[in-house]
């Protein structure tokens, strides 16, 4: 190899060394909880169905005597909030919890109960959809079931 081509291969080396970046570091693949913007409202609940029969949302969502309305309000931190109300809208029972979403799926963790903590939080792992200002929350409950609550905003 002559003198100058030998450098310019020693140049080239150099060059290469310098200036390539090298394998990139991989980034974080944990999955980070972002709350569709279109899921982060107020929703009232409107109507429910247990393996496809309407049912009473009272009965299904277990409601306190004297509650007349359901809300839920799910914030774009990663929290919502669950709500009993009366005929005259005071608050009857507040749970709050976690919800994480994953594609159509949210899962929702309890984890007060009118203001004390759970001691063995409750999970719901529901799909979810919305369309307009409906929103549509499906999950299974054992020895129950298909429940599927519609609310809307």
């Amino acid at each position: 190899m002559t003198l100058k081509l030998f450098s310019s291969f020693v140049l080239i080396i150099i060059c290469l060394t310098l200036f390539n970046p090298g394998c990139k570091k991989e980034e974080s693949t944990a999955p980070t909880n972002m709350i569709p913007a279109e899921l982060v409202a107020t929703w009232t609940a409107q109507a429910v169905l247990v393996n496809g029969t309407s049912a009473s949302l009272s009965n299904v969502l277990g409601w306190q005597s004297g509650t007349v309305q359901a809300t839920i309000t799910f914030t774009a931190s990663g929290t919502f909030t669950y709500t009993e109300l009366n005929s005259s809208s005071t608050p009857l029972q507040i749970d709050t919890g976690t919800i994480a979403v994953n594609g159509s799926t949210a899962t929702l963790k309890y984890l007060t109960d009118n203001g004390q903590p759970v001691s063995t939080p409750e999970e719901i792992v529901a799909g979810w959809a919305v369309t307009g200002n409906q929103l549509s929350l499906t999950w299974t409950v054992t020895q129950v079931g298909s429940i599927a609550l519609s609310l809307t905003k």
